[in-house]
């Protein structure tokens, strides 16, 4: 549900390039995710993305507030609809307190990616979980 998700896009405490990160606090049983698409909401229903061919990586940095287990971060997610994403690259992580670069190399056809950053996060031994995005960018 979309209320088990609750997200600061101009957190200010702790980031890693101040003066802001966004801060996530997920509350579920089970587990959450979030798809930054284009245009917003596009699940292959519209044209729409971008030509990321230049870009050879997804870069960001990320932390928790408690070590987090099996995080999953990825570029592309729609297959199989009218307009897809061109790649499909995703990266499991555990998370620490300390914040971590993850660099995800985008190999393939980059020229059309309608989701170009999502996570998802797994529900396992908590019922709510923070964590902390920051410096997201395309190399």
């Amino acid at each position: 549900a979309v209320d088990a998700i609750a997200r600061q896009d101009d957190w200010t405490e702790g980031c890693a390039s101040p003066p802001t990160c966004i801060k996530v606090t997920v509350r579920s049983p089970d587990w959450a995710g979030v798809a930054w698409q284009h245009p917003a909401n596009n699940w292959g229903e519209q044209p729409g993305g971008f030509d990321l061919s230049n870009a050879r990586f997804l870069v960001f940095r990320v932390r928790a507030d408690q070590p987090i287990p099996g995080m999953k971060f990825g570029a592309g997610l729609i297959e199989g609809e009218p307009h897809s994403d061109s790649l499909k690259r995703e990266k499991t992580v555990d998370l620490s307190e300390t914040w971590q670069t993850i660099r995800i190399k985008l190999r393939g056809d980059r020229s059309q990616l309608i989701t170009g950053f999502w996570w998802v996060a797994p529900m396992t031994a908590r019922k709510e979980t923070t964590f902390y995005i920051d410096d997201i960018r395309f190399e």
